[in-house]
């Protein structure tokens, strides 16, 4: 079901789907662009929720029963699995993906080129970062083309509220960060690292219970 006309354009639906109020879908990011590189089209999957106020660019693919929440954006070219969860006011920047059965909850910034995998649960105010330099690209003349340094989270991660990753990390499999932590260097799998730089705590059994502390 398509509730008050929302402006939809370059977009292929699923069966079932239902998109709030006011929500934007299918626009290129920069129209100024949109001619050079012609039409791409957007995909939602069957059984999908789109909240209020959202904007979907062109060229994104969401995948079956996605929940998707309010206020929440997504630039082009980002791939989201089916069963995911989407909380509201997160923003994805561009290229980014998501594996099939993960929760990212409210008010996070996923980062251009970012990969996160399937049944990963990553709590509010979830922050990661792409540049190493924090590069003001064409605003200061002389510095080189701006190229993302993306994060890696792999499957089965767990990460509690308010962690920030820094760029160029992997995070694998099975590892829980606990909340508040600075994510500064790889995580092995299958290790809770907690605080600020983020430390090895203990090693976890596969399947075992999450702590997050």
């Amino acid at each position: 079901m398509i509730r008050h006309n929302p402006w939809v354009s370059n977009l292929q639906l699923g069966e079932r789907i239902y998109i709030g109020n006011y929500t934007v879908l299918g626009q290129p990011d920069n129209p100024s662009d949109s001619n050079d590189i012609g039409v791409q089209y957007s995909y939602i999957g069957d059984d999908s929720c789109i909240g209020n106020c959202c904007t979907i660019s062109e060229a994104v693919s969401i995948g079956q029963r996605v929940k998707i929440g309010n206020n929440v954006v997504i630039r082009s070219e980002v791939i989201i699995g089916n069963d995911c969860i989407i909380g509201h006011g997160t923003v994805f920047e561009g290229k980014a993906s998501v594996g099939e059965d993960t929760l990212i909850h409210a008010q996070c910034h996923i980062t251009k080129g970012a990969k996160i995998g399937s049944r990963v649960f990553i709590a509010p105010l979830f922050v990661g970062a792409n540049d190493p330099l924090c590069m003001r690209r064409k605003f200061m003349a002389g510095q080189p083309e701006f190229v993302p340094t993306p994060y890696i989270i792999e499957d089965d991660v767990r990460i509690g509220i308010g962690v920030i990753v820094l760029p160029g990390v992997r995070i694998g499999q099975g590892a829980q960060i606990g909340a508040g932590a600075i994510v500064t260097k790889d995580v092995d799998p299958w290790t809770l690292v907690v605080g600020t730089p983020a430390r090895f705590r203990i090693e976890l059994e596969k399947g075992g219970p999450e702590l997050l502390y």
